[in-house]
């Protein structure tokens, strides 16, 4: 999956979520959760970690999607 993908899932822009990874944008708590979910992470991850960190946590993702 790449962040196309995911944001369609989530019905968001491409755009908007490459906002959200570089740490620009936040996302709305609904939004969040849906991230979470999607990447078995949690909210606050999305609402308060770090550009690194999500970056890391939507790889680490990717990779176990290719598994």
């Amino acid at each position: 999956m790449n962040q196309t993908e995911l944001a369609k899932r989530i019905n968001i822009t491409q755009q908007y979520i490459s906002r959200i990874m570089n740490g620009t944008r936040r996302p709305s708590w609904e939004k969040a959760k849906l991230l979470a979910k999607i990447t078995g992470t949690n909210p606050e991850l999305w609402l308060e970690g770090g550009a690194n960190d999500r970056k890391l946590a939507f790889q680490h993702w990717c990779d176990l999607q290719k598994s």
